[in-house]
């Protein structure tokens, strides 16, 4: 249990928490939690439940079928992938005992070699990373249970279930600005008037919010996002597949463009350059030059 905290308030989270406790701030103002008790439970039962609903099997389902993650149905895609799960599963374990006892693999059938984790045991491959050689699947697999092993999914979880009611109070707002540019243009047509101005107001305040509030949190997310890239290298690195991993990293990436400081910021993921240059630092013998 010691371990389970520990690693959910791992300083590279802090970005994330901080997120989560502005989204408290935010529903307890709308909700006027600090005016009554009721208010408090309320806000409270909404986060519960979206809990429930993010840790049950229907909200793994969910999470799959957002992502486009599906069964493995090929048997050759089985036999290529499982495997290479079931060697790195065991290394991890040995690393991570709390991990837990069974990881569940999802395909997505896009052609761009890729993988995540998500919930609480699944790693997704795309059918492009099938094609790449065993040593680099297994080095970006070692990475996606890094994650699984940190807990970082775990974290994904508690702050979506806080952030699903932020989003659904955010579509509130822009259903609210959808309708009132309907009426503005009606005003328009007539002529204008108060309706009119009053419109025009309330469409600049709600698009506003909206614009603020989610460069705000992306900000914070992307930077927790990208400490956690580089934990789920050293992981990898950890368990014996920081090689496999650097190598992988340099191959998928091999000729992208250099990204603005603008796009670094607003980016989940650490430049591939800087992280191959971190798992060399900790010890990794690959070289491209």
């Amino acid at each position: 249990m010691s371990s389970f905290f520990s690693n959910l308030f791992r300083p590279s989270n802090a970005g994330t928490w901080f997120f989560f406790l502005l989204n408290l701030i935010f529903l307890a103002t709308v909700f006027g939690t600090g005016r009554s008790v009721e208010g408090f439970l309320f806000l409270l039962v909404l986060y519960l439940l979206s809990l429930a609903l993010s840790f049950s099997s229907l909200g793994q389902w969910m999470l799959c079928l957002v992502n486009g993650a599906r069964r493995m149905a090929r048997i050759d895609m089985r036999n290529k992938a499982l495997p290479l799960v079931e060697e790195i599963y065991r290394a991890a374990k040995r690393q991570t005992p709390t991990l837990p006892n069974r990881i569940n693999v999802r395909i997505m059938y896009d052609p761009t070699p890729n993988a995540f984790a998500i919930g609480t045991n699944t790693i997704c491959l795309t059918e492009g990373l099938l094609d790449m050689p065993d040593d680099l699947i297994a080095g970006v697999i070692a990475h996606e249970m890094g994650h699984l092993a940190l807990q970082h999914t775990i974290v994904q979880i508690l702050i979506g279930g806080g952030n699903l009611i932020i989003s659904i109070i955010m579509l509130i707002l822009e259903a609210i600005r959808a309708s009132l540019s309907v009426g503005t243009a009606a005003g328009s047509i007539r002529g204008g008037g108060i309706f009119h101005w009053f419109g025009i107001m309330m469409m600049a305040f709600c698009s506003g919010m909206i614009f603020l509030w989610t460069k705000f949190c992306m900000l914070l997310l992307c930077g927790s996002s990208r400490a956690n890239e580089y934990e789920a290298d050293a992981y990898a690195y950890q368990i014996g597949y920081g090689d496999q991993l650097a190598e992988a990293l340099d191959r998928l990436t091999m000729g992208t463009p250099q990204a603005s400081l603008l796009r670094i910021l607003n980016s989940s993921h650490p430049l591939p350059g800087d992280r191959i240059g971190r798992l060399q630092a900790m010890g990794v013998s690959y070289s491209r030059f």
